[in-house]
C-alpha cells in the first residue's frame, strides 16, 4: 500500500484473526449478554467492512496504531468525514 509516497506493508495478521473471530461469533446461536452483544455487533460490523474493502480496514487500523499525534488523527478523520458527506450529497442529486 502506498501512503504519502512511501510503501507500507501493514501487518494483516490481526485483521485476519479478527475476521475469523467475527465469523466464529456470527455462526454461534447461543444467547448473548449485553456485553457479548456489543462484541458480537462490533465483530459483525468489522467482518462486513473487511469483506467489502479490507484495504480500507487496514488503513484505518494503521491510523490508530501509528505514532501519529491526536491532531493528525483528528485531521484524517475530519477530511474523511467531509469527503463522505460531500459524496453522499452528490449521490442524492
Amino acid at each position: 500500500m502506498d501512503i504519502f509516497g512511501e510503501k507500507v506493508y501493514p501487518d494483516t495478521s490481526l485483521l485476519k484473526l479478527l475476521k475469523m473471530e467475527a465469523e466464529s461469533i456470527c455462526n454461534e446461536e447461543n444467547t448473548h449478554t449485553e456485553n457479548s452483544r456489543e462484541i458480537f455487533d462490533l465483530a459483525v460490523r468489522t467482518k462486513h467492512m473487511y469483506d467489502r474493502d479490507n484495504e480500507w480496514v487496514e488503513m484505518a487500523y494503521m491510523v490508530v496504531n501509528t505514532n501519529l499525534i491526536k491532531a493528525e488523527v483528528d485531521t484524517i478523520k475530519a477530511v474523511v468525514g467531509t469527503l463522505i458527506e460531500q459524496f453522499l450529497k452528490n449521490n442524492e442529486k
